[in-house]
């Protein structure tokens, strides 16, 4: 008669094995079980043991923090010779983000950060075993164990600061990506030889030409594709005018409270600040703004090595 596993000798991956059969409905001769396989009803499966590693590693919300691991690793493409403004935006965002969480990461930076990335956008984090990319992704992650920025905030709060969130995706974002792939002179200035820079020829043309094609079909479900760049810089400084209200002179959106909201303005407005394109049209935009720029500088001297 076979043994069942003692409890500490359960693994994640017996479970994986256990669900992987149970959900495939093929029965075969193999699945009918023998005499050799009955196991000792005396010791039976420990389930609380599968749910605290399946917790852990597939985030059930509410379960105990797990302690936070010392080789975090967060992937990002090559700053100086490969990253563009859009990924260099987000990769500041969430490098600002984990830092608020005082979260220990190194980060590091791959050619091909992008492709290994499970959305294929940057960045992303490994934690132990598993993956996570993207800002809304990682703060998902994050707040399923317990590790959250907005506790503290109320409901009114919470309200404001999903509005405000919804500026980076909806127009920052967007903006960026336009002046960045389909402005032409920024495009072949600046655009296209970075992101061309690491694949060998004759990948570099073919690749940059398919991300290309993505960008301008995510900017057209966003009704952005028939936008000039004087449409898009409006939007922008639009956007700009409703964050700088906003501050009304603060260092903080929530006073006295850090959160993904200040992480994702200063993290894009800094990248416009500190990238310089042919003729710096978001940077000269973000420089009429006086709280803004204040909010920027304070955040900076934080979070800024």
């Amino acid at each position: 008669m076979t043994k069942a596993k003692d409890d500490d000798d359960l693994k994640i991956d017996d479970y994986v094995i256990l669900k992987n059969d149970t959900d495939n409905n093929t029965v075969t001769d193999n699945d009918v079980p023998k005499e050799s396989d009955k196991v000792d009803e005396e010791q039976p499966i420990n389930l609380s043991k599968i749910k605290e590693n399946w917790a852990i590693y597939l985030s059930i919300p509410g379960t105990p923090v797990p302690s936070w691991p010392e080789d975090v690793i967060m992937f990002t493409p090559v700053k100086h010779h490969q990253m563009v403004l859009p990924d260099y935006a987000n990769c500041l965002t969430v490098k600002t983000y984990l830092k608020m969480c005082n979260l220990k990461f190194q980060v590091e930076e791959r050619e091909n950060a992008e492709f290994m990335s499970p959305t294929l956008n940057v960045p992303f984090i490994k934690v132990d075993n598993v993956i996570v990319s993207e800002l809304d992704g990682i703060i998902n992650f994050l707040n399923n164990r317990n590790i959250k920025l907005t506790d503290r905030l109320d409901k009114e709060q919470k309200i404001n600061l999903k509005a405000y969130m919804s500026l980076i995706p909806n127009v920052i974002h967007l903006c960026e990506l336009f002046v960045s792939w389909v402005d032409k002179e920024t495009y072949e200035v600046i655009t296209r030889p970075k992101y061309s820079s690491v694949f060998p020829w004759p990948l570099n043309k073919l690749q940059t030409s398919a991300k290309r094609n993505q960008v301008l079909k995510k900017l057209e479900t966003h009704y952005w594709s028939q936008k000039s760049l004087s449409d898009v810089l409006l939007e922008f400084e639009n956007c700009c005018q409703a964050i700088n209200d906003r501050l009304e002179g603060k260092t903080q959106f929530f006073v006295g409270q850090d959160t993904e909201l200040d992480a994702s303005i200063f993290g894009h407005m800094y990248a416009i600040l500190s990238t310089a394109l042919p003729g710096n049209h978001l940077e000269n935009i973000v420089k009429k703004f006086p709280d803004l720029l204040i909010f920027v500088e304070k955040m900076k001297e934080r979070f800024i090595e």
